[in-house]
């Protein structure tokens, strides 16, 4: 599954959620609109965590910054245990990027 959601966007929404959560502990929404933005607080909260959105993926939209691998291979596959370790150069990154 390829990272579609960067980090600004990942900051905004569980900026969503802390306002949604304030909102229903603070009693200022009742009834359906509780079960409405909790499910929605759910979704920002998941989408988050994983980076990953589903919506995102239908429109062909990723809010990850230009240049960053945001695939979710780990590109070392391909090293031996010595360099494992290490984290891999701009050019690993990219054809790890384009092998997704």
């Amino acid at each position: 599954m390829k990272k579609n959601v960067g980090t600004v966007d990942k900051m905004l929404r569980l900026l969503i959620v802390l306002a949604v959560v304030v909102l229903i502990l603070g009693g200022h929404v009742d009834g359906v609109f509780v079960i409405a933005l909790g499910l929605l607080a759910v979704v920002m909260a998941v989408t988050s965590m994983t980076s990953f959105c589903p919506l995102y993926l239908l429109m062909g939209v990723s809010t990850c910054r230009a240049g960053a691998c945001c695939c979710s291979c780990s590109c070392s596959a391909d090293k031996d245990s010595a360099t494992k370790e290490k984290e891999p150069d701009e050019e690993q990154q990219d054809s790890c990027c384009d092998k997704s």
